[in-house]
């Protein structure tokens, strides 16, 4: 039972660092295309708000998802559908309103 409670803690920790990932990808994005920099580095505040944390934890949590990033898709087994569940857990929250066309 132990073992099993593990797969879904885990489960649920890479659903949230997809979701933050792909909130980093959509802020870099909407940077771009509202000519605004700065907006792209208030990611780790603008998750500290929503979860509730304090700025240097969810920086922390963006180093790690990011990193986690970094790793070879057959690594875990997060892929697409911890991609898919990001995207809508930021559309479900409000923090996104559209999705990008993937490149």
């Amino acid at each position: 039972m132990l073992c099993g409670w593990q797969r879904l803690v885990a489960w649920a920790q890479a659903g949230q660092a997809a979701c933050l990932n792909e909130l980093v990808q959509r802020r870099k994005a909407e940077s771009v295309e509202l000519n605004r920099p700065a907006l792209a580095g208030h990611v780790g505040d603008e998750a500290a708000a929503a979860l509730a944390l304090t700025s240097r934890a969810a920086g922390r949590l963006l180093q790690v998802s990011l990193g986690l990033a970094r790793l070879p898709e057959g690594f875990g087994r997060a892929g697409r559908w911890a991609d898919r569940l990001g995207e809508s857990v930021l559309q479900r929250n409000g923090l996104v309103t559209r999705t990008p066309a993937k490149s």
